[in-house]
């Protein structure tokens, strides 16, 4: 039996689908005529429904509807795209969704950890290898997803170079350390300090000798490139500090300003103890352009500890606890804060400081002309200042008598001392003594000869000398 149409025109077509149902169907096409067909009882029919529009024009209509008269709607299919797909690290990349039959939810991982809901995300890497990235898209009639296999690729970055220092304004032989802050790890440093000299450390500590205004440049370098950090008229060195005589009490204590530097400590030609040769700093620091004489200790401490009787004869039977004490007075007495040298500042003073000259003893290669030993002694201490002074103008470093140092004694410890401005062991029984003395042969007045004694000790060839530092 034929079916009824409701409504005018010509024939027309139903896509010659076949239709089982036993509903009401109204239709609309847009901007066309509105038919409603109504089918009454269960039927097989074979629809040709043609129409004839207006404008003379046909046009297919794609059923929306299941076979049992429900919205077919469709789940979405999954689609991106990104900005860029290879990036350094720590750039950002955009995500736009394409995804097509209308999502309402957008679940993205972009293979770092990193995730998000956003609809089109941005997203910074941060680490460098190559990232697969998901976008699972929903909507109420289901789900798809979307890979994209080692889709961003994350490639390291050149260094950024950048560095500071603990000082920018110091005084000649000071030692300025430096702190790389570069980011992108580099892997190599060169430094120019602005003075000639030059580090391929990371954090160099340097001294700059003479007065100026120096400008430092740092290098850093990766597999990915480098960078250069330039800081003009950075440091700034003012003129060292000069020589001086305490005359708090009439103590006439003459202090030789000595510039700090670099040198090499340690002898192979020796014992080994002086072993092995290492590289050593110090700062700028004072020192007793004498041995304490006698005199000056009893203004002091008001007695003569001595075996060997005189005014301007060095003080010696004078223990390092005694000499504690000592320092502690002539610190109250001056307002200063003198003390005993370090064992690397006695060894850079006994070799001539920054003119050193290399010899053996201190201030020649001739022991008779610059100590008092057991050739030439008489067995017994002199005046001091009565020998040859070294290059820094500093008298009795060979022989006469032996001068404490503040350091314990620690046989090994040279294997084992820092670069810059060595203490010497954290503990030990003895405390380092040197420069030999009036008993000793030429050998104990090397400058590089090592010797120790109990701090509680008190000998006829040991004395010592002050220093100081501001």
């Amino acid at each position: 039996m034929p079916a009824t149409r409701k409504g005018a025109g010509a024939p027309f077509l139903l896509n010659n689908k076949i239709m089982k149902t036993k509903k009401n169907i109204t239709r609309c096409l847009a901007s066309q005529k509105c038919l409603a067909t109504i089918y009454n009882s269960v039927a097989t029919f074979i629809i040709a429904i043609l129409i004839l529009l207006t404008n003379s024009c046909t046009r297919e209509w794609d059923n929306p509807y299941d076979e049992s008269g429900n919205n077919k709607g469709k789940a979405p299919i999954a689609a991106f795209t990104a900005n860029v797909t290879t990036i350094t690290k720590g750039e950002m990349v955009t995500f736009t969704n394409q995804s097509t039959n209308t999502p309402t939810s957008w679940s993205w991982n972009f293979g770092d950890g990193g995730s998000t809901s956003a609809q089109n995300p941005a997203h910074i890497y941060n680490t460098q290898g190559t990232y697969t990235v998901t976008l699972t898209v929903t909507n109420s009639y289901g789900n798809d997803t979307e890979i994209k296999n080692n889709y961003i690729t994350v490639i390291g970055s050149a260094p950024e170079a950048a560095f500071t220092s603990d000082k920018t304004e110091i005084t000649e032989g000071e030692t300025v350390t430096f702190t790389d802050q570069s980011t992108n790890t580099p892997i190599s440093w060169s430094w120019d300090f602005g003075d000639g000299g030059s580090s391929t450390d990371q954090n160099p500590a340097h001294i700059y000798n003479a007065q100026g205004t120096y400008t430092v440049t740092l290098i850093a370098t990766n597999s990915f490139g480098n960078d250069t950090e330039t800081k003009t008229d950075y440091i700034k060195v003012e003129l060292g500090v000069s020589d001086f005589t305490e005359t708090a009490s009439n103590l006439n204590l003459k202090m030789v300003a000595v510039t700090g530097g670099t040198f090499q400590m340690g002898s192979n030609n020796g014992y080994s103890d002086e072993q092995p040769i290492h590289t050593v700093t110090v700062n700028n620091y004072y020192i007793g352009k004498y041995e304490v004489t006698q005199e000056q200790w009893q203004i002091v401490m008001g007695n003569n500890p001595s075996n060997f009787s005189g005014t301007n004869l060095p003080v010696e039977k004078v223990s390092w606890n005694n000499i504690q004490t000592f320092i502690t007075k002539i610190n109250q007495l001056t307002s200063k804060t003198y003390r005993l040298p370090t064992e690397a500042e006695w060894e850079f003073t006994a070799l001539g400081g920054n003119n050193s000259n290399g010899y053996t003893y201190s201030g020649s290669n001739t022991i008779d002309n610059v100590a008092w030993y057991s050739n030439n002694s008489s067995s017994k201490t002199h005046t001091v200042g009565t020998k040859q002074a070294n290059e820094l103008g500093i008298y009795d470093m060979s022989g006469n008598v032996w001068e404490w140092c503040n350091d314990w004694y620690g046989s090994s410890y040279y294997s084992s001392s820092p670069q810059n401005n060595p203490q010497g062991p954290s503990s030990g029984s003895s405390r380092v003594v040197r420069g030999g003395g009036w008993s000793n042969g030429a050998g104990g007045c090397r400058s590089a000869r090592r010797g120790y004694n109990f701090p509680t000790g008190s000998l006829n060839f040991i004395g010592f000398r002050l220093a100081y530092s501001q």
